[in-house]
């Protein structure tokens, strides 16, 4: 599952003439040791202390200053509507950085929230170019692409195995596939325009909205949303609607996505296609991502083991949570998976981790040689499911691309 590392503020702020100071401690709460993995933050800060962006910076216990990037998330309110002030002081910042070594179980102290900073941007290996039909994103490690006329996750996806900084055709992870990203089934509802067994995907069409919301020296995230369509037979305003919001980090493999599935209106929506007081039944709901590789081994991690083996050209290994148990295609099974599955062909390899995987059953995982299909909602063949109207359901996990064998324990 993802390592949490939360960040606790100190209660008491130093706030003089001129200077701000807010310590705070990091506490890795997580068995393994964390290597410069990202944090993010919300710093409250007192009125009047800070109205510049520009000005903060997060320095070290020895006073180094720590690459950052800052986004106001809201400002005092007194100041702009009782005292006209034009740029009112910030109250909440969010902060992203990537701090140094946190080991196993421990907190990292001597951190500083500081507004006295006055050199340049921070160095980044992220690069973002947004064309009108695909926005491209580079970590420097991997590069991704987004399709904006049909959005099924990752369009193209390669990783700079040898690290030339070049991205090469046998380095290339997943290729366009319109068979990837949001699937679902759709149940029998005449009445709905629902014909049972019919596919919807969010690759059909292009998405309603796509959306740099984030862009900085440390992360970029950009959120898509949109509806599922089928090519004939299919619900005409979309078998519900997705969002989805992509978090890539600079230097880093890997890429952390939400993604929800919604039956409520969003705002901007015409009204001729508005989703209010309607719930279709449906069967399955799979996020799905087929590989441009020939896996030979696969893992997916159970209650505490890891189950591992080799997978050929017509193997199908699949994992499935239920409210108490879980079952495994070719074991006995087990209680509380945590939802964590691999992929690799000894050169390039794909793994992934589903946060609150049991918590939220029914799941499941279905690997094969070449596809990697995460099932939330998977077809227990017991009853159908509805989302309820004006709710959503939320998913959130982590890709990450590797080179080489998978080592033991990793998913763990």
């Amino acid at each position: 599952m993802f390592t949490k590392i939360l960040l606790f503020m100190l209660m008491a702020l130093s706030v003089m003439v001129h200077s701000l100071n807010v310590p705070f401690d990091l506490l890795n709460w997580a068995s393994v040791t964390q290597n410069g993995s990202p944090v993010t933050a919300g710093i409250p800060l007192p009125q009047g202390a800070v109205t510049d962006l520009s000005k903060l910076r997060i320095t070290d216990a020895s006073g180094n200053t720590v690459p950052a990037q800052f986004r106001a998330l809201n400002r005092w309110w007194w100041e702009k509507n009782k005292l006209g002030t034009s740029q009112p002081s910030l109250k909440w910042v969010l902060c992203d950085f990537q701090p140094s070594t946190v080991t196993a179980k421990s907190v990292l102290s001597g951190y500083t929230l500081r507004d006295d900073f006055s050199g340049s941007t921070p160095t980044t290996q992220l690069n973002l170019t947004d064309a009108s039909d695909k926005i491209t994103v580079s970590t420097g490690p991997l590069k991704f692409t987004v399709n904006k006329l049909h959005f099924n996750l990752f369009d193209e996806l390669w990783l700079d195995a040898n690290s030339n900084s070049t991205f090469e055709s046998n380095e290339q992870i997943i290729t366009s596939n319109m068979q990837n990203g949001g699937t679902i089934i759709a149940g029998d509802w005449v009445a709905g325009e629902c014909v049972n067994g019919t596919i919807h995907r969010s690759s059909e069409s292009a998405p309603r909205f796509v959306t740099i919301e984030e862009q900085g020296p440390m992360k970029v995230v950009i959120k898509i949303e949109g509806n599922h369509y089928a090519p004939s037979n299919g619900v005409k305003m979309g078998l519900y609607g997705y969002q989805c919001f992509i978090t890539a980090y600079s230097g880093k493999a890997f890429v952390d996505v939400q993604w929800l599935v919604t039956n409520y209106t969003i705002v901007g929506v015409p009204a001729a296609v508005k989703y209010s007081y309607i719930s279709w039944p449906f069967s399955k709901y799979t996020l799905n991502l087929g590989l441009n590789i020939s896996a030979t081994q696969y893992a997916i991690l159970g209650d505490s083991t890891e189950f591992a083996g080799a997978i050929g050209a017509s193997d199908s290994i699949k994992l499935i949570q239920k409210r108490s148990s879980f079952t495994l295609s070719n074991t006995a099974g087990g209680k509380l998976a945590q939802g964590g599955a691999m992929l690799t062909n000894g050169q390039l390899g794909i793994s992934v981790a589903c946060r609150d995987f049991a918590p939220n059953n029914p799941k499941g995982i279905t690997l094969t040689n070449n596809n990697l299909a995460l099932e939330l909602f998977p077809d227990t063949g017991l009853s159908k499911y509805w989302i309820d109207p004006n709710a959503r359901k939320n998913h959130r996990m982590r890709f990450e691309f590797f080179k080489g064998n998978y080592i033991a324990g990793n998913l763990s």
